[in-house]
């Protein structure tokens, strides 16, 4: 199953690519990857340049995650996959993921009001295309605020399960704030583990271990 991994950052957190990045390549070697890179100069090897008008500079995050989905759908339009997978940036593979199987989309339901916003995985199914479409619409239109996608993208669950909706779950262990050795993914979500410059000093001591 050929996977495709979907970043997206600004200059701020780019940061934390080379370590994500050489985490895929070791875990996922068979994966492409691509960055979205928002209101930057840099440019590379599958970087996608983007752009956003933000309506005030303490509005910069609220405007880039409602805009996720659209850059993830624009992968899936040009880049050959089978599986795509959705990450934010300061996140790390920690093993090969087993995330293989057959269904429309994938994530980590954490009650019936939220579903986590750090992955989202998808293939090219018609009801995928359907669910990740009006994801899109309702997120990148209206007022864009912090933690817009996580109730959001927990209503959409609740109301395509009943009309068919194939959901891949996925645990904790796949959003592992704490960095577990055992866990998939390693997230530098809470702050409470550190502030995000000591979260990236501890992922790039593991890539060097690997």
């Amino acid at each position: 199953m050929k996977k495709v991994f979907i970043l997206y950052c600004d200059e701020v957190y780019y940061k934390f690519y080379g370590t994500i990045l050489k985490s895929i390549e070791v875990f996922e070697p068979e994966a492409t990857t691509i960055l979205h890179l928002i209101n930057s100069t840099i440019t590379g090897p599958n970087i996608v340049n983007q752009s956003i008008e933000y309506d005030s500079p303490d509005k910069k995050a609220a405007h880039i995650i409602c805009h996720k989905i659209k850059y993830m759908l624009e992968t899936m339009a040009n880049i050959e996959g089978d599986l795509y997978v959705q990450l934010d940036i300061d996140m790390l593979l920690n093993r090969s993921l087993q995330i293989d199987g057959t269904y429309d989309i994938g994530g980590f339901v954490i009650s019936p009001n939220k579903v986590a916003g750090g992955i989202l995985m998808a293939q090219k199914t018609d009801m995928a295309y359907k669910f990740l479409n009006e994801y899109n619409e309702r997120l990148i239109n209206g007022f864009h605020y912090w933690d817009k996608d996580q109730p959001l993208l927990a209503r959409l669950y609740n109301e395509y399960i009943p009309k068919g909706l194939v959901w891949k779950q996925v645990g904790r262990d796949y959003l592992d704030y704490a960095n577990s050795a055992e866990s998939f993914i390693w997230s530098a979500h809470k702050s409470e583990f550190g502030n995000k410059d000591k979260r990236l000093a501890g992922f790039k001591r593991r890539v060097e271990r690997i």
